[in-house]
């Protein structure tokens, strides 16, 4: 049999490599995914908790791309609902930041009017309001901060929505071994072997989260994503469910629409290492029953962690110097889910030669400088 070719090879199956594989053969490109795992969207797409939220104040790159990649989802989940039959619980019920001491409220509260004077949403609420909108709360909170645009949706299956409508427009998924080394002609890259198979294609993506420094080694310009592990508790829903999803503490507690309720996350550098530990589990679940004391009665059902590909500034948006053909998608660290729509619809604009609808210069690979996020 000849060897798989397309006009765009993309490596790495996560969120990401899904997302751009979609609005890619949408566009025209028969496209090929190529993912380590048995299966797409296993890593960190899986394990994360699905906040969208964009609560910077400012107009700086990153702010920008993360409220346009929010305003996408609503149309989003109903294309892929269509398309798929996977319903992936979009919810609109906005975020509560919870304040237990005055130093914290003055931050918030002060980013709240930040916001309100650049005409975005925010609200400063008081301890009577925050009872009335999440009663199971605690009574110790002195003040807190709704961002009401804010919303979320069921990680595993916005990640199996966007693989199979990946599929459905024409995607071929190949998985279970990852790229082992890159083919070159005249320098370019024109292929790749996968468990000695060769891939060939036109235009390239790299898309591997934090496992692209090892693959970029490859093209000569090493990238510098590491990885962040991320712990998760699962519970279940308390005796009044929780409407939003609720930050303070260090920690956030996710409210899921089939009665679960998830609380993270951990920040730690451990390597490559997924395992979950018994004193940051703790640690957990000390803030999420301060946060809602009748938590601290709730079955523990499930933990897990992920791996964030974290870099210093803005995600790596572009192409990767030397390599005309190659494309960089990567280090979107927390916010991969949130960044999932906008980041496919960038890759796909560059990759068709058509102007991107936000400016790419901020998040070019060889920038000197990142932006704030503010």
């Amino acid at each position: 049999m000849a060897n798989p070719s397309a006009d765009l090879v993309i490596i790495g199956g996560g969120i990401i490599g899904c997302t751009i594989a979609y609005y890619a053969t949408q566009a025209g490109l028969k496209t090929i995914v190529v993912e380590k795992n048995p299966r797409p969207t296993q890593e960190a797409s899986w394990a994360a908790a699905g906040i969208l939220a964009a609560h910077a104040s400012t107009d700086q790159p990153y702010a920008q791309l993360s409220r346009k990649s929010l305003s996408l989802f609503p149309q989003l989940a109903v294309d892929l609902h269509q398309a798929t039959g996977i319903d992936i619980e979009l919810r609109s019920n906005g975020s509560l930041f919870l304040c237990f001491n005055q130093d914290e409220f003055q931050n918030w509260s002060g980013l709240a009017k930040r916001r309100q004077n650049r005409g975005l949403s925010a609200e400063i609420l008081s301890p009577p309001e925050i009872e009335k909108l999440e009663p199971m709360a605690s009574r110790e909170i002195i003040g807190a901060v709704l961002f009401p645009d804010d919303c979320q949706v069921h990680s595993p299956r916005f990640g199996s929505a966007m693989a199979l409508a990946a599929q459905l427009q024409g995607t071929r998924f190949i998985c279970g071994n990852g790229v082992d080394r890159f083919l070159f002609q005249d320098q370019q890259v024109i292929g790749v072997t996968v468990n000695q198979e060769q891939i060939f294609g036109d235009q390239f993506v790299v898309a591997t989260g934090c496992w692209t420094e090892q693959l970029t080694t490859h093209l000569e310009y090493p990238l510098p994503i590491s990885p962040v592990r991320g712990q998760v508790v699962m519970t279940e829903v308390v005796p009044q469910p929780l409407t939003r999803i609720l930050e303070g503490g260090g920690a956030y507690i996710v409210p899921r629409a089939e009665g679960k309720i998830l609380i993270g996350a951990t920040i730690e550098e451990a390597g490559y290492n997924k395992q979950t530990t018994l004193g940051n589990t703790l640690d957990l679940i000390q803030v999420a029953v301060q946060t809602v004391p009748c938590l601290s009665g709730a079955p523990l059902l499930k933990t897990w962690a992920g791996l964030r590909p974290y870099t210093k500034g803005n995600p790596y948006l572009g192409r990767l110097p030397g390599h005309d053909n190659v494309v960089v998608a990567t280090g979107h660290y927390k916010t991969g889910i949130l960044l999932a729509p906008i980041t496919g619809q960038l890759i796909s604009q560059l990759l068709t030669d058509q102007t991107p609808t936000i400016p790419l210069e901020p998040f070019r690979v060889d920038r000197h400088a990142s932006s704030t996020i503010d």
